[in-house]
């Protein structure tokens, strides 16, 4: 039976305390951002072109600057990256081409040395290296699990390894009975019993402190089961506290990250879903306490999803994207938090103005006590900008859309407008409104004789003008009752002024677009596939 993270609670643990503040650290060069990095700074960044195709792996060695893309590969399936510091890097993948499971490492010098692990493709693999560029790679074989140290199981799946840069393993993974883990050559133990998985994420250090990070199958939380120094491992306690009870459209994690410092802290990070994947971030110490989640995006803009790793003083930091460019955040210990109030005031309009064309103006206030970023959304239209203590700004978002004016369309619209400081605290506002249109007959939007549809001479204008009149009396009348029938009425017109001046062709057929664009709406089809058939 599969145990949901609603169900886990946090222990209380013998560990003294010590409260981690996230504080942030927005990175000066936009290029840090990376797929994995250590402490040095040695960096890899991955990605395909083509589905079956090569993966090109980028490296960025100690103070240096990313270099030229490696080819690794012919038809990659499955793939994963590691570094270790003193710029090794370590690259396992499936080749589905070749039907064969590969690991390679690159070397500081820039050489590269490749071996074949299995004459058989792979529909999962991970890799770890240390800082003398041992690599250690896992992947899915049959139903279970082989591992580079000659390690095997018959039953795995989402499984993750991980090596300290001295070189001690941990490797974890999902079976029936649970989450097992397995320490350099230990036996494995049962460290999650009845869990159910659908990602891991682990770190071990010099000193044996360890963590495993896994998304619930269940309740779609994280739930760290992790070990101090010479300790046991503790139960599986959730991490996310409380997220999970909010729909999971929002709140499921993905993308998990961790890291583990020299010292013991540690950090889990990961994104909710959504085109707007808003970042979280959660510090602890391995096999003591964690404290509660925090926010670390803006949460009305898409955060790509964020990196954990550990900053040149041994801080568990944090690095992602968002629109305004790199940013990032560092765990600092016994840092004094910041408590002060957002006092966020967050004005949206009682109703919004009627539309004709389906666009819209929404005007917005914000104001906050304390600096703070603001912005309103509505759909994929965003504005926000950075107010100082007191100021307060006024947004006027262009926002809407042609599908307002469909017969059928609900004319709901939905405003978020929110304040955020890069200290955990935000306010949302949401509302919902319902739009007035307003209906032109459809005769109305005729043009008249001396229209320019930019055809090239008068002639080719009116033919343009008598046929884009015509759709529009078809409309008015009724004779045109379906897409199927307005589209055959445009293509014989079209054929019609193809002699004219060349025909439509494509700053004509914009100029087509922008006439019937509104009375199309009107009667619920779609300009843009009409003249695009």
């Amino acid at each position: 039976m599969r145990v949901a993270l609603a169900g886990l609670i946090f222990f209380a643990l013998a560990v003294p305390a010590r409260a981690d503040t996230w504080v942030p650290d927005d990175p000066a060069d936009p290029d840090v951002l990376a797929e994995v990095s250590a402490p040095d700074g040695t960096a890899a960044t991955s990605s395909k072109v083509e589905e079956f195709g090569p993966l090109y792996v980028r490296v960025r060695l100690p103070g240096r600057t990313w270099g030229e893309e490696v080819a690794i590969g012919d038809s990659v399936g499955a793939a994963d990256v590691a570094v270790a510091p003193s710029g090794w890097v370590a690259v396992a993948w499936s080749d589905d081409g070749l039907e064969e499971t590969h690991v390679a490492v690159l070397h500081p010098d820039g050489r590269r040395t490749e071996q074949r692990l299995e004459r058989s493709r792979s529909e999962e693999v991970t890799v770890a290296i240390d800082a003398r560029g041992t690599a250690t790679a896992a992947w899915q074989s049959g139903d279970g699990m082989r591992a580079t140290d000659g390690f095997s199981t018959p039953e795995a799946e989402n499984f993750d390894v991980t090596v300290s840069p001295g070189g001690r393993r941990l490797l974890s993974w999902e079976a029936s009975a649970g989450v097992l883990a397995r320490v350099d050559g230990e036996p494995p133990q049962l460290v999650a019993p009845d869990a159910g998985v659908t990602e891991i994420e682990s770190e071990i250090g010099e000193d044996g402190a360890a963590l495993i990070a896994y998304r619930d199958l269940v309740s779609h939380g994280v739930a760290v089961v992790d070990r101090a120094a010479g300790g046991a491992w503790m139960p599986p306690h959730g991490v996310t506290a409380g997220r999970t009870s909010e729909p999971l459209s929002r709140t499921e994690p993905n993308g998990v990250s961790t890291v583990l410092a020299v010292d013991g802290r540690a950090a889990v990070v990961w994104s909710s879903p959504g085109w707007n994947s808003r970042v979280w971030a959660v510090a602890g110490r391995a096999g003591g306490a964690w404290d509660p989640p925090t926010p670390l995006s803006f949460p009305l803009r898409f955060a790509s999803p964020a990196e954990a790793t550990v900053d040149a003083a041994g801080n568990p930091r944090v690095l992602w994207a968002e629109q305004a460019g790199p940013r990032g955040a560092k765990a600092v210990v016994d840092a004094v938090p910041d408590t002060t109030a957002l006092g966020a005031e967050l004005t949206l309009p009682p109703r919004l103005p009627a539309t004709d064309d389906g666009s819209l103006t929404i005007v917005a206030r914000a104001r906050c006590a304390k600096a703070c970023e603001v912005g309103v959304r509505s759909g994929n239209r965003i504005a926000a900008r950075t107010l100082r203590a007191g100021e307060t700004t006024t947004f006027r978002l262009k926002a809407g859309d042609i599908r307002l004016l469909y017969p059928r369309n609900r004319r709901r619209v939905q405003v978020e407008l929110g304040a955020a400081d890069r200290s955990g605290h935000d306010r949302v506002v949401k509302r919902t409104f319902t739009v007035r249109v307003i209906r032109r007959p459809i005769r109305s939007f005729k043009v008249g004789p001396s229209h320019d549809f930019v055809m090239g001479s008068r002639a080719g204008n009116r033919a343009v003008g008598r046929l884009v009149n015509a759709l529009l009396e078809g409309l008015a009348s009724g004779d045109i009752r379906t897409e199927r029938e307005l589209i055959r009425r445009y293509q014989a017109g079209a054929r019609i002024v193809d002699d004219f001046d060349g025909g439509i062709d494509t700053a004509v057929g914009d100029e087509i677009f922008a006439v019937v664009i509104v009375p199309f709406a009107l009667k619920g089809f779609s300009a843009e596939s009409v003249l695009g058939s």
